[in-house]
């Protein structure tokens, strides 16, 4: 069906329609279920997507560091706490989710752009609530490469760094925790200097009820 003809039978406008499919308003759990009815999705499939609806209109603890967090920011941290694996490697610093509050803090403090105590803060509390994603039952696996330079750069002093690298020890022993460290002598292209970060997002129980 074209927009306009879902738009005729539902007696929505056609900008209304326009708006969900494109992810410019956030839907409403009623009109999902009125639009899946119209499209015959019945069963797990559409009670995935309800509950989905459901769990989007939910605020999380980034709407109170929204006036803090950049808009790209907050977009990513929404991505990432949904993803079902987070890859990432790092050339300079430890990864963001497996900073310890001292190290990640120290990070904050010496940015190129000077903060004030109370930005630092307020970046490091997002940081942390961003890593209790990997204490839920259902967390993300994640797969993180670290260049051996940044085991061996000293961030806030030797007390910073041994707690940072003990915290790294312990993460590797949990379950869906893979951390490897890239000898220094080992070549590699000129994406070595720059970090990236892959996120996959999980497989709808749907799908996976039809493979």
């Amino acid at each position: 069906m074209s927009r306009e003809e879902v738009a005729r039978q539902l007696e929505w406008s056609t900008s209304t329609l326009f708006r969900i499919e494109t992810g410019r308003s956030r839907p409403r759990p009623g009109n999902v279920r009125i639009l899946l009815e119209l499209y015959g999705v019945t069963g797990t499939e559409r009670d995935g997507l309800i509950q989905l609806t459901w769990e989007a209109r939910q605020p999380g603890w980034r709407h109170s560091l929204r006036d803090v967090l950049p808009n790209p920011y907050e977009v990513y941290i929404g991505l990432e706490a949904g993803a079902a694996s987070v890859r990432n490697f790092e050339p300079v610093v430890v990864p963001g989710l497996l900073q310890t509050a001292d190290y990640a803090r120290e990070i904050f403090t010496n940015r190129p752009i000077e903060l004030d105590p109370d930005e630092v803060e307020c970046l490091l509390e997002a940081r942390l609530a961003r890593q209790k994603i990997l204490a839920r039952e259902d967390r993300p696996r994640l797969w993180a490469v670290i260049d051996e330079a940044v085991i061996h750069r000293v961030v806030g002093g030797p007390e910073v760094m041994r707690g940072q690298l003990r915290h790294l020890v312990e993460s590797a022993q949990q379950g869906k925790t893979t951390i490897q460290v890239v000898p220094a002598h080992t070549p590699g292209p000129p994406a070595r200097s720059s970090s990236w970060t892959s996120l996959s997002p999980p497989t709808p129980p749907w799908c996976t009820s039809r493979l």
